[in-house]
């Protein structure tokens, strides 16, 4: 059962991890600056809540 939670949240993790790490890109960049985790963690959390709530 947990394999099987795994694989169906694979493609929301991918999506997690991708905008992180584009998020540290554009901070290194100078385009964006640091504060912006403020807003963008709680967005990430509240994806990840309608994802789990989607799948069930």
């Amino acid at each position: 059962m947990h394999r099987k939670l795994i694989e169906e949240n694979r493609p929301l993790w991918g999506w997690i991890i991708v905008t992180i790490g584009i998020v540290f890109l554009l901070q290194a960049l100078g385009i964006v600056p640091s504060s912006i985790w403020s807003y963008v963690w709680p967005i990430l959390v509240i994806i990840a809540g309608v994802q789990i709530i989607r799948k069930k």
